[in-house]
């Protein structure tokens, strides 16, 4: 025998091994018991008999275990509304505690009746969670398992523009008029090399038939890039294209 029946309030059956096996399994089967009431008043959660039957009572139906059963009635000896709380299993095997109903109140305010109904509510949440061995939920709740989000297949619109390779433009082809303006050009600067502004002419005039299409404008460039600026160039074959810095 589990219980003390020498305690005021509690009894059991004589026997209460099966009960007890099987209330470890209908245990295993428990959620932690929900907060959906709200005292507006002062602010606090509280569970509901309705969310103690939610977490309880599939697993108690389960394992051979009926609702447990509740009687209101008056003890003598503390003249006092009591509520007894029985839970029974299918072996006949029981378990059962006491409940005083306490129902102080103003007459004025509130009906007896009404009193009893509430205290009655209030005990039985007391009596289902202890006979049964439920535990309520943390005051911030459990957290719910997510469901798992499905791969988002993102739209091409949505993924950036492939940046697109600047075409290589071709060769300009170099006349024998242009080739010539060019030599001449070329000879020039290196004869006036140390006169800066008959250089700056020549290039002057160059820009000049640049802009007139007598010259390509690559090969000017180059020549800009040997005589003006001072860089060496190396390995630029004829007709490769030269990148127009303009």
């Amino acid at each position: 025998m589990k219980l003390d029946n020498s305690i005021v309030g509690v009894s059991s059956s004589l026997e209460t091994a099966e009960l007890y096996k099987a209330l470890c399994k209908a245990q295993a089967a428990y959620t932690p018991i929900k907060r959906s009431g709200l005292n507006k008043v002062e602010g606090f959660r509280y569970a509901t008999l309705r969310d103690i039957c939610d977490a309880l009572m599939p697993g108690l139906l389960a394992n051979g275990f009926t609702m447990p059963t509740f009687m209101v009635g008056f003890d003598r000896e503390i003249r006092q509304w009591v509520m007894v709380g029985t839970l029974t299993h299918s072996s006949d095997q029981w378990i059962s505690s006491v409940c005083p109903l306490l129902m102080g109140y103003q007459p004025e305010d509130r009906p007896g009746i009404q009193t009893m109904e509430i205290g009655a509510t209030y005990a039985k949440k007391i009596l289902m969670q202890g006979l049964c061995g439920g535990w309520l939920e943390s005051e911030e709740g459990e957290p719910q398992p997510q469901p798992k989000a499905e791969p988002v297949q993102q739209e091409a619109a949505a993924l950036p523009a492939p940046v697109k390779q600047r075409k290589k433009a071709k060769p300009q082809a170099l006349s024998d008029e242009a080739r010539d303006l060019l030599d001449r050009a070329k000879a020039k600067l290196e004869e006036k090399a140390d006169d800066p502004e008959r250089c700056k002419k020549i290039w002057e005039h160059l820009d000049l038939l640049v802009s007139q299409g007598s010259v390509p404008s690559s090969e000017v460039l180059l020549l800009k890039s040997k005589h003006s600026m001072g860089a060496k160039v190396v390995g630029v074959e004829q007709g490769e294209e030269v990148v127009d810095a303009e």
